[in-house]
C-alpha cells in the first residue's frame, strides 16, 4: 500500500509539472541592419533601410529606420510600405488582421508639431509578390502623409505633408527622436504564430522621392543588400594596410638576402 501511495503521489507531482496552465510565448526574430540598394530608373540612385520584427504568439512588431542618405545613398526618399515573402515553407503565412495597425509611433519631423504622422494600414494582398503588405494610410491626409523620411536632406515635401523621420544624420529637425537613431515602430496581429526562425522571410520596401517624383523599390537578398559600418570598412582598410607594409618588408629582407636591390 505504502508503494502504491508514493507512486500515486509521484504521478500527481508529474501532471502538474506537465500540465502548466501559464501559456509559454511563442517568440521569433529576424533583424536587416544597414540595407542599401533597390531598383529605379535613375542609374545609381539607391536607398538604405534597417528593418526588424518581433513576434510573440500572433503579436507582429516591426521597426524601421529610413537610413537614405547615409553609405553613399540618396536621401530624399520616403518609405510607403513594405511588403513581406518567404513567410515560411508553404511560401504563405497567417492571415493577418487587416485594418490599421495596432498602435504606431516614433519620431517625426519637428515641423509637423503636434499632429504626427497617421498610422498605416495591414492588409493581405501584399503586393509586389508579397504574402501581405502594410502601406501608409495616406487616405487621411493625402500626398505622402505617413511616410517615413529620413533626416539627411533639408528638400523633403513642404510643411503641411506630416513624416514619420528617422534622426539618421543627427537629432536636428526631428521630434521624439528616441535613443540614436530612433526606430518608426508598429504593431499588428495575426491569426497565428509566424515563425521567423524557421523561414527565410525577407522584405520589400517601396520608397518615393519627395522632391522629384522618383519611384524605387529595394528587395532583401536580392538588390537590397548589407552595407557595412564606415568603421568596419575603416579598419578592413588599416588591416589591408598592414598586410601590404608586412609583404613589402619580407620583399626586402629576402632582396636583401640574395643580394639584389630592394625595391624602392
Amino acid at each position: 500500500m505504502r508503494r502504491k501511495a508514493v507512486a500515486a503521489v509521484a504521478a500527481l507531482a508529474l501532471s502538474a509539472a506537465t500540465a502548466d496552465p501559464a501559456h509559454a510565448a511563442s517568440v521569433s526574430e529576424r533583424t536587416w541592419l544597414n540595407l542599401c540598394g533597390g531598383v529605379s530608373p535613375l542609374p545609381g540612385v539607391t536607398m538604405c533601410a534597417s528593418v526588424k520584427l518581433t513576434v510573440v504568439d500572433n503579436l507582429v512588431t516591426l521597426s524601421i529606420q529610413n537610413l537614405s542618405g547615409q553609405y553613399g545613398s540618396a536621401p530624399g526618399f520616403i518609405f510607403t510600405s513594405i511588403s513581406f515573402f518567404n513567410a515560411n515553407a508553404g511560401a504563405t503565412a497567417p492571415d493577418v488582421v487587416e485594418g490599421t495597425v495596432s498602435s504606431m509611433d516614433g519620431p517625426y519631423r519637428t515641423v509637423n508639431g503636434t499632429n504626427p504622422p497617421p498610422w498605416w494600414e495591414v492588409n493581405d494582398t501584399g503586393g509586389s509578390g508579397g504574402v501581405f503588405g502594410i502601406d501608409f494610410a495616406g487616405s487621411t491626409g493625402g500626398g505622402l502623409d505617413g511616410g517615413i523620411a529620413s533626416n539627411c536632406t533639408n528638400t523633403q515635401p513642404g510643411g503641411a505633408t506630416d513624416v514619420w523621420m528617422t534622426p539618421a544624420c543627427g537629432s536636428g529637425g526631428v521630434t521624439d527622436g528616441g535613443p540614436e537613431p530612433g526606430w518608426v515602430v508598429m504593431t499588428f496581429n495575426m491569426t497565428g504564430f509566424w515563425d521567423l526562425d524557421l523561414t527565410d522571410t525577407q522584405f520589400q520596401i517601396h520608397a518615393q522621392s519627395g522632391p522629384e517624383g522618383v519611384s524605387i523599390k529595394c528587395t532583401s537578398g536580392v538588390d537590397c543588400v548589407v552595407t557595412p559600418e564606415p568603421a568596419t570598412l575603416m579598419l578592413v582598410g588599416t588591416g589591408l594596410a598592414g598586410l601590404l607594409g608586412a609583404y613589402r618588408r619580407r620583399r626586402r629582407r629576402e632582396d636583401e638576402e640574395d643580394g639584389a636591390p630592394a625595391p624602392a
